[in-house]
């Protein structure tokens, strides 16, 4: 009996010690601050959210820019064999002859119905979402963040727990087995007790466990090397404070929707419906437009006569001069028919304007439903660990009697074990209760736009 008792004990340590191994080491201290700083360097999402406010900047730079003349230069050279017609003296040949053009043209909207205006507000609005966007993604970012954290936190209060209740186990087999041998216990007390060892272990190595997951969840969110160790102190994370939950949902809901990013971006979406309708109805008016262009040309047959009588072929900067032509023009284009195309997109348009609207109704409501869900959370969270302190007081209590009565032979070992069950369930339940309320509490300051790190 003695040789299995030991054999056991001698896993369950082994075990413990290679786990208790894995999950310490040279570890960095990050604290929240710090994981929240690493995070907005590194996180892969935030990083893509950049990027696209990027572009969304330079598009509505574009934007701007398109007001003004659209000018292009053109050039070519070549070589003409047979009968064809000189573009310098507009005369049939049959020669061969080189040519050169040169000409430029610009162009520039006078009057376009604010089409380029409201595409230029679009434009703008688009940045605003995609800034709505980015800062929504980084608010989840730290919530999952400070969720990830938690939890770490509270993995690393259960091993404080467990290995509480393990070595208070392994006292409690080296108590019984004496008891045993001076007579004033049995050999079934033994095997609860050692039994009880069993469990303890067990689920000192699962909150070790646990720890480490949460810690890959959390290396996950910072996009940090999952090879690298990293540690937290359980006085990184402060007490919140518990004056948000005396406020109200309903007032809570009127903070949140004026400032939460999500539904700021829905309301610049509608927004950006009615510019999109403005900018397709314009199609269907004329378009003033503005157009200038210049020309010269060079060929290789033109020739001149000089005052001696003598002929000679034009020099090249003289024939670009003598040859140079202009012209401006004004123009209007009316769209008369083109299949009802513009018809049907500024019909996609108006309905586009009512999805943007539903969307932005049904983003609000779903902001009403999750601060009511989070604010009764809260409640439900702060009872809960009310209770769990009033409780583990009772068991403490309880504990310390039995504890006193079993030393003294008048309970049985089995007796003791339920009540010391009792107290570490009560412990394990204080200590979850406590980072359910910091973390309920922080989803509230989340609604409530107040990051607290």
């Amino acid at each position: 009996m003695k040789s299995k008792y030991n054999g056991k004990f001698t896993f369950w340590t082994l075990l413990i010690l290679s786990i208790s191994h894995i999950a310490s080491g040279h570890d960095t201290t990050w604290t929240l601050s710090s994981c929240i700083e690493y995070a907005k360097k590194n996180n892969l999402t935030i990083n893509r959210t950049v990027l696209s406010k990027r572009t969304a900047q330079l598009q509505f730079e574009q934007s701007k820019l398109s007001l003004l003349p659209s000018i292009s230069i053109n050039t070519n050279y070549g070589r003409n064999y047979g009968r064809s017609i000189n573009p310098t003296t507009n005369e049939f040949e049959n020669s061969s002859y080189e040519f050169t053009g040169l000409n430029s043209s610009g162009n520039v909207l006078l009057f376009g119905w604010f089409q380029k205006q409201h595409e230029i507000k679009k434009k703008e609005l688009m940045r605003n979402v995609v800034d709505t966007e980015q800062e929504e993604s980084e608010n989840d970012l730290f919530l999952s963040i400070a969720t990830a954290y938690i939890k770490i936190l509270l993995a690393q209060e259960q091993i404080k727990i467990g290995q509480g209740k393990l070595d208070l186990s392994t006292r409690q087999v080296a108590q019984t087995d004496q008891l045993l041998r001076a007579g004033r216990s049995n050999g079934q007390d033994l095997a609860q007790v050692r039994g009880q060892l069993s469990l303890d272990s067990a689920a000192y190595i699962k909150a070790l466990l646990n720890k480490e997951l949460a810690i890959i969840e959390l290396k996950a969110l910072l996009n940090l090397d999952f090879e690298e160790q990293l540690s937290l102190e359980d006085s990184n994370l402060q007490n919140l404070s518990l004056d948000v939950l005396s406020l109200t949902p309903a007032t809570i809901y009127n903070i949140a929707v004026t400032r939460f990013a999500k539904t700021l971006g829905t309301g610049i979406n509608r927004k950006i419906a009615n510019e999109n309708y403005k900018i397709t109805k314009a199609s269907l008016y004329p378009r003033l437009s503005l157009s200038a262009s210049m020309g010269t040309n060079y060929s290789s047959t033109y020739f001149e006569m000089l005052p001696n009588g003598e002929i000679q072929n034009m020099p090249w900067g003289k024939q670009l001069r003598n040859n140079l032509s202009h012209s401006f023009s004004l123009g209007i284009s009316i769209p008369l028919f083109n299949g009802l195309s513009t018809r049907y997109a500024i019909r996609q348009a108006q309905i586009d304007i009512q999805t943007a609207n539903y969307l932005d109704d049904e983003a609000k409501l779903q902001l009403k439903k999750d601060v009511y869900q989070a604010f009764n959370d809260g409640q439900t969270s702060l009872l809960t660990y009310k209770t769990a302190v009033s409780t583990q007081h009772s068991t403490r209590t309880a504990l310390e009697y039995a504890t006193k009565r079993y030393e003294k032979g008048l309970i049985s070992a089995l007796e003791l074990l339920i009540t010391q069950n009792l107290d570490n369930e009560a412990t394990i339940n204080v200590s979850i209760s406590k980072f359910d309320l910091e973390s309920k509490i922080m989803t509230i300051n989340y609604f409530l736009g107040k990051i607290p790190f």
